[in-house]
């Protein structure tokens, strides 16, 4: 079975686990034998965090910067700057 943990930044061996049935490595990245696509896929959580964080709202009416993740973060763009200054999710 695959797991998955929204919001998980503590892949560990667990004792004891939440889910027994599974082993005490079935969270963690790219171990035998769980998952290999964690190993390959793991390096993609966080440039594509960074880059859904602020985006730029251009519907007639409706223009400007959105914060659409609550991250620390800064942006410049053609509507101008915004600096997100947070200790979330890390803090």
């Amino acid at each position: 079975q695959y797991l998955q943990s929204v919001n998980q930044i503590k892949a560990i061996k667990a004792i004891p686990h939440v889910w027994p049935s599974d082993g005490e490595f079935a969270e963690t990245y790219g171990i035998s034998p769980n998952y290999g696509c964690c190993t390959a896929n793991f390096n993609q959580g966080w440039p594509k965090l960074a880059n859904a964080i602020i985006h730029t709202v251009e519907h007639p009416g409706h223009e400007g910067i959105a914060v659409v993740i609550w991250a620390p973060a800064s942006a410049t763009t053609r509507f101008g700057h915004v600096d997100v200054e947070t200790s979330y999710p890390f803090g």
